[in-house]
């Protein structure tokens, strides 16, 4: 977590902003994700791509009215493959588009509107960036998916398109991260940062929380004051319907969203949400957080069951496995790789463990 960098983090957001606007389709929107595509390439991912779709809405926000008619639109992603449960994920994400709600009353175009999107949410982009860049060289059990989606300030159309994909995939979606708009502190509880979470949720944004508790000086808070996580019905469905983790429990898998604190002053959807409004300090402890609960959940460091590395759990990797069946950490013959559950002894439970994965090819 040290290594999360709060002089990175400004110079994403700085350069997402010098865009003027990542309205979905807009060009200067496709010259943003072609950079946020080569920065993940250059962090390791050679093979980041992009998923599209389009957008086809007639929809009033907050009084402005957009008409769009198929406009293309992308996702970007990567996958960082886990050692242990490679068909298991963990979707980290975050959206990179903007919007500014204080123009023309009527849009029938992609809005080329000034929006520059710093804290909303050239932030969160950022933080996923650092995550993606951090976990490169780390071993996971579970694998990890980084996405960034275009098109959610107009209803979460990017991390819509993706989590139907993978409902109809059928992946195995362990959980999702949504981190969105972190650099605004609240006057009234400067050391707050909020967590939304449904009730299948609730274990996942817990693990935020006391990442948080844990490894930075912030506290989550939830709007009543009275605990930790945020839950919300919005229109009879479960969730706040307030980001891209509500794509993700529309269809069945825990979603997790990381804020600023909910009662935070921010000018969101504004041609004022520039980079000099936004507290690095503050998007440095909550990319902590997400980041410390994140390498939890995915399994850090990971223990690959192919322990001799030739690519297949087979039965050299059992003898292996037998020659330190039974030891405990303290003693000299312990290998914590071994130790697949991480109890501090090689025996029977990783035994089970290593029979689940045996014949897997890597």
């Amino acid at each position: 977590m040290q290594r999360l960098s709060p002089d990175s983090l400004r110079a994403t957001v700085q350069r997402l902003s010098g865009f003027n606007t990542r309205f979905v389709g807009t060009d200067s929107s496709r010259a943003a994700g072609a950079w946020l595509r080569e920065r993940l390439i250059q962090a390791g991912y050679a093979e980041a791509r992009f998923d599209t779709f389009t957008v086809t809405l007639d929809r009033t926000i907050l009084g402005r009215r957009y008409v769009l008619d198929r406009v293309p639109a992308r996702n970007i992603s990567v996958i960082k493959r886990g050692v242990r449960y490679p068909d298991r994920y963990l979707v980290l994400g975050s959206h990179y588009d903007s919007v500014n709600l204080t123009g023309s009353n009527t849009v029938s175009a992609p809005d080329t509107t000034f929006a520059p999107g710093a804290n909303d949410n050239a932030t969160g982009v950022a933080v996923v960036l650092e995550m993606a860049r951090l976990l490169r060289a780390m071993d996971t059990d579970v694998s990890v998916v980084f996405i960034l989606f275009d098109a959610e300030e107009l209803g979460l159309w990017g991390s819509r398109a993706y989590a139907e994909r993978a409902r109809a995939r059928g992946e195995d979606v362990r959980g999702m991260f949504s981190i969105d708009a972190l650099g605004t502190r609240a006057t009234d509880f400067p050391k707050a940062f909020s967590i939304d979470v449904t009730s299948r949720s609730l274990d996942l944004g817990g693990e935020v929380a006391q990442a948080a508790l844990n490894y930075t000086s912030l506290v989550p808070r939830n709007t009543s004051g009275m605990g930790y996580l945020e839950t919300i019905s919005n229109r009879g469905r479960e969730g706040c319907d307030c980001s891209d983790h509500q794509s993700f429990t529309d269809q069945g898998y825990p979603g997790v969203g990381v804020f600023q604190y909910f009662g935070a002053d921010a000018s969101f959807h504004t041609a004022r949400d520039t980079v000099g409004a936004v507290d690095f300090a503050l998007v440095n402890e909550i990319g902590r957080a997400a980041f410390a609960a994140a390498t939890r959940i995915a399994g850090f460091p990971g223990r690959s069951p192919d322990f001799d590395g030739n690519g297949v759990v087979e039965l050299s990797d059992f003898f292996l496995f037998a020659t330190y069946f039974g030891t405990f950490r303290g003693e000299a013959r312990f290998e914590a790789r071994f130790d697949m559950d991480r109890d501090g002894a090689v025996g029977i439970e990783d035994f089970f463990q290593f029979a689940e994965l045996f014949g897997r090819h890597y």
